[in-house]
Parts: C-alpha cells; sequence; structure tokens
C-alpha cells in the first residue's frame, strides 16, 4: 500500500529549457548582434538586392536573446542601447532621403526604427524561458513588426523583413495566403532554426524548416487563379516635379508643368489605351470640384505670371476639361477637393478658406468631371498627419516650424472606397472595376484588402495607384522600395496594378506580384525623367473569389500580436512567481 506525499512537499517543477553554455551576452554583444543585423538587412534590400539575405537577418537577434535565456545578461540596460546602436546604420542608410524633407525628423526616425529589434531581443529572452524558440521567434517576430508596421503612430511598413523575398515568387507565394506579415514571420523560423543548429539542437531545427517547407509547398501548389482573358491598358503619365518645386509651385512653372502633361496624355492617347492617369495632385491649379471651381470663379483669383499677364485661377481646371474632351480614353485626375471652399476678403487681402481638404482622385469623361471620386483614406503619418499630435494644433503647428517649415498638414480623411467602372476596348462586353489607392496607401497591406475583397466577393478587378515620389529626390532606393511593397499588395489580393509616379518609378504589375513593365518611354527604372508608359495587365475574372489572405489570413498579425503580449505576461508572471519563491527561501534561512 502506498504511502501518499505528505501535502507541505512542493512537487517538482517542469524542467526549463536548456540555456546554452559560455558567457552571459553583454553591451558588446549586443552592439555586434546589431550590427550583423543591419548588414544583412542592407545586403537584402536595394541597391545589392539579395533577397536570401532576408532569411539570415533575424539570426543575430535570435542568437543574442537565446543567450541570454537564462537570464544572464550583464548590464540589460546598456546592452539594449547598445543593440539599437548596431542596428542604426541600416536605418539611417535606407532613410537618407529624408534628410531633405525633415532633418529633424530623421534621426527621431531611424531612432524608433532601431527600438525595435532591442525590444524584440528583450521580449524573446524573456518568452523562450518557458516557451519553444521555435515557436516564440516567429511568433514573436511578426507580432513586433505588425505593431511597428500598423499600429505604432499609425504605422510605417517599410523595411519589413521579407520585403525583399517578393523577388522569390516560391517564397513569396505564401503571401496570398499569410500576408506579407506572416512571409516575415517565415524568414525569422528560418533564421531560428539556423541558430538551433547551430547550438546542436538538430531535432528542433530539422522540425522547423520541415513545418516552414511543408507550408510553402502548399502554399505554392494551391496559388490563387492566374489572369483572365481581358487585358487592361492604361496610359501611364509620369511628370517630373520635384518636390521643393510642388511645395512652393511658382505660376509660370505650373504653365510649364501643365504644357507638358497636356503632351504627354496626348501621347498616352494615341497608344489605343482604356484610360489616361495623371500621378497623384500633379494637376496645376487648386481644385476640379463643381462647388469650389465655382466658387473661384465668384471670387475671381488670379495668377500673376513674370512676364505681367494675369490668368485666372480656374484656367487649369479648364484646359483640363478641354483636354479630356479632346482625347477619347477617361482620364484619371490626382488632385484637391474640397468641402465649403470659400474666399474671404480682410485687410491684406484675402484669405482662403475651407471646412476639408481631401487629396483625390477625379474622373473625367468627354468633358464632363464625375461628381464621383475617391478621397484619400490614410494620410501619410508625418507627411499628411501627425498621429496624436494633430488634435493639437497648436503643438503641431510648433513642430512642424521646427521640424519641416512649409508644411501644411490640414487633409481631411476619405471615408469611402471608391471604384470606378472603366471600360475595356478588348473586352467590350465586360468594364474593369478600378480601385484607386493614393501614394503611401499600398504600403497598408489592411486597407488594401478591403478595397479588393467585399463582403460579398471581390468588388474590384485592378489597382491604380497615383503617388508621388518626388519626396525621394535623387534617391532611387526608395522609389524601388514603395513599388516592393506596392507588389505584395498585388500579391495578397492577386490583382494586378498599373502605377503612375511623379518622378518614377511608374509600373505595371501582375496579380503575382512580377513586374511586367517599369519606366517610361522604353527607359526601364527611369527616375527624375517625364514619360509616358503603355501599361498592360490581365484581370481576374470578375467572379475570381478573393484570396485566403483576404478571407482570413490577415487575421493572422493580430492573433501573433496577442500570443505575443501572452508571452510576455506569462513571463512576468512567472518570473514573479520564481522571485517570490527566492524571497521566501532567503527568509527561511
Amino acid at each position: 500500500m502506498s504511502t501518499p506525499a505528505p501535502r507541505d512537499v512542493a512537487r517538482p517543477e517542469a524542467p526549463a529549457p536548456p540555456v546554452p553554455a559560455g558567457p552571459a551576452p553583454g553591451p558588446w554583444h549586443a552592439l555586434l548582434a546589431g550590427l550583423a543585423h543591419a548588414g544583412l538587412l542592407l545586403l537584402s534590400f536595394p541597391p545589392v538586392s539579395w533577397w536570401c539575405m532576408s532569411l539570415l537577418a533575424a539570426a543575430p537577434l535570435v542568437w543574442l536573446a537565446s543567450h541570454g535565456a537564462g537570464g544572464g545578461v550583464r548590464r540589460p540596460k546598456l546592452s539594449f542601447l547598445a543593440l539599437m546602436l548596431g542596428t542604426l546604420p541600416a536605418w539611417a542608410m535606407q532613410n537618407s532621403w529624408m534628410i531633405d524633407v525633415t532633418a529633424l525628423g530623421y534621426p527621431v526616425l531611424c531612432l524608433i526604427l532601431a527600438f525595435f529589434p532591442a525590444l524584440y531581443v528583450s521580449m524573446l529572452r524573456g518568452a523562450s524561458r518557458w516557451i519553444p524558440i521555435a515557436i516564440a521567434a516567429p511568433v514573436l517576430w511578426v507580432a513586433i513588426e505588425f505593431f511597428r508596421g500598423d499600429l505604432f503612430f499609425d504605422g510605417y511598413s517599410w523595411f519589413l523583413l521579407a520585403q525583399p523575398v517578393i523577388d522569390a515568387p516560391w517564397l513569396a507565394a505564401g503571401g496570398a495566403w499569410i500576408g506579407l506579415y506572416g512571409v516575415s514571420g517565415l524568414c525569422a523560423g528560418v533564421a531560428t532554426s539556423i541558430i538551433l543548429f547551430m547550438q546542436r539542437r538538430a531535432k528542433a531545427g530539422i522540425a522547423t524548416l520541415l513545418s516552414i517547407g511543408a507550408f510553402i509547398g502548399l502554399a505554392a501548389s494551391l496559388a490563387p487563379p492566374g489572369a483572365g482573358a481581358s487585358e487592361f491598358v492604361a496610359g501611364i503619365v509620369q511628370c517630373n516635379v520635384p518636390q521643393n518645386n510642388k511645395l512652393a509651385w511658382k505660376p509660370d512653372q505650373q504653365v510649364e508643368d501643365f504644357k507638358s502633361l497636356a503632351d504627354l496624355s496626348r501621347t498616352a492617347a494615341g497608344n489605343d489605351v482604356d484610360v489616361i492617369v495623371w500621378p497623384e495632385t500633379m494637376k496645376p491649379g487648386m481644385t476640379l470640384d463643381a462647388e469650389s471651381l465655382a466658387a473661384e470663379r465668384s471670387a475671381q483669383l488670379i495668377y500673376k505670371l513674370a512676364n505681367g499677364d494675369r490668368m485666372a485661377s480656374t484656367e487649369f481646371a479648364d484646359a483640363t476639361i478641354d483636354l479630356s474632351r479632346e482625347l477619347p480614353p477617361p482620364m484619371m485626375v490626382g488632385e484637391d477637393a474640397f468641402v465649403r471652399f470659400r474666399v474671404e476678403h480682410n485687410d491684406k487681402g484675402i484669405d482662403i478658406k475651407y471646412d476639408h481638404r481631401y487629396n483625390s482622385v477625379f474622373m473625367l469623361r468627354a468633358g464632363d468631371v464625375s461628381p464621383v471620386r475617391y478621397d484619400k483614406v490614410r494620410r501619410t503619418p508625418f507627411g499628411e498627419v501627425m498621429p496624436y499630435i494633430s488634435a493639437w494644433p497648436w503643438l503641431e503647428k510648433k513642430l512642424l516650424d521646427l521640424a519641416a517649415r512649409g508644411m501644411s498638414l490640414d487633409l481631411s480623411a476619405g471615408k469611402s472606397l471608391t471604384v470606378f467602372d472603366l471600360p475595356i476596348k478588348s473586352s467590350p462586353s465586360r468594364v474593369a472595376r478600378a480601385i484607386t489607392p493614393i501614394c503611401f496607401e499600398v504600403t497598408e497591406a489592411s486597407l488594401c484588402r478591403r478595397m479588393i475583397a467585399g463582403e460579398r466577393g471581390r468588388r474590384a478587378d485592378v489597382f491604380v495607384n497615383v503617388t508621388n515620389d518626388g519626396w525621394f529626390g535623387r534617391s532611387k532606393l526608395g522609389r524601388i522600395e514603395h513599388l516592393q511593397l506596392s507588389r505584395w499588395r498585388c500579391l495578397e489580393n492577386a490583382t494586378p496594378m498599373v502605377r503612375a509616379a511623379n518622378t518614377g518609378l511608374s509600373a505595371a504589375i501582375d496579380a503575382s506580384g512580377a513586374i511586367v513593365q517599369v519606366g517610361v518611354d522604353g527607359q526601364a527604372w527611369a527616375i527624375n525623367t517625364p514619360g509616358v508608359l503603355t501599361a498592360r495587365v490581365r484581370l481576374p475574372e470578375p467572379d475570381a473569389p478573393p484570396t485566403a489572405y483576404a478571407r482570413g489570413g490577415w487575421l493572422l498579425p493580430w492573433i501573433c500580436l496577442a500570443a505575443g503580449l501572452g508571452m510576455t505576461l506569462l513571463d512576468w508572471l512567472r518570473g514573479s512567481k520564481v522571485g517570490r519563491r527566492a524571497s521566501l527561501g532567503r527568509s527561511s534561512s
């Protein structure tokens, strides 16, 4: 007969995961790990573009976290700062174009971006004490990347781990199931398996790789349906208006730029296209909406030219309408729209006021401006709105005067995801349902998903992206990376895209995210060059279902974020419990 165990005898705890042998990591280890991570990231992104480095880039961070999983980190606060310092070169080089836009905001952004890898190591170090690192590492990577890209100050979803992997179709194919964030998790999983092999934990490493390989194989074999028979042809007009001109666009320069736009549009119309597309807000003048134009005419506003001539402020709008009457294809034009636009006179002259201003896409057909337009829904953080800060206009003005004098952040957010119906010459029996994300909106996966997938299935067939990439100045890197993110949106939603970019890169992208055409006038990858691109893409069938990502795969980052918070809470609770037991043990002694 067995004797029951006494109640006052504590049951043994489950054994903790093995802690790698070797000295506890400290600030120098953290600095070197950060530098290695930065170097691998730089190799994966343009101009080098070795996408395979994305599979390795997380490895130094996972190594650092796994060596501190036992809690023996020397000088943890200094190690955190050292890791931030190590990753800074990657963020500084990739965001260098911002120096000309906001010299003060540039270092702040770089420091914020450097914070997240250090946060990842800190959270992974704690979580891997209780949860296998093969699970914790990719889940936490997705959680932190999603928080940084979509939630923190409205998000900055650039330089995601898997972003360069769009050039590896067999690996990127998983994006149609779990999106770019999910593929970043796969990359982090590969990096974790490498560390497991280095630590002689071959079984765990093999299991991780086999799981990732099985998913990639399944995703590639069950790819969304290919393009249908209907070809959509867009006449893309790429203008070349430097951003410093755009911020202080003098009337004489506007006249010259409009002449160039009109000439390029006539060239595009001659290529038998279904629509002519102008880039974001590149039409000179103030607006195209009927009520605001009527207010302008009533106020008799004029521009004074250098030669002494005068022209009505509405002349550019009238000339655009006349151009649409002249050219057979409809025109999509990026321009501002207003609510209650009015001109008030005061002692100093006139004051232009309005209740709301929108960054919009207008449709013009045969001289008529359609009353239906698309107003930009997702304003660019710190370019068109200051998240949270805009609630205090006085504070916003102070910060703008300090960091980006000359900019005005008074755009309102649109409320509807307008779909434009465009006739297709090659398929007269159907129309192309076009959705028009503006500029940085193509970097937000959740918005582009909602643009394409409705409650009853597919609501649009093609992205028509209008953008002003003049913000990147002479940098080709920012333009290529913006194009990379656009390609991911096509893959995630199995939807092609045509892209009209001021200063380039204008392009055509198919439903798998592959570049069909890029550049203008036969000049591939042409930037800071005006020209025309006859962009041809094949549309999905009208009844093609949304992708698995659009139907539910988009939830994965949210699940990982919840799991990451749960891991952190578990580590805190268990750590507190162990600490209390240690304290009680010392008291008993």
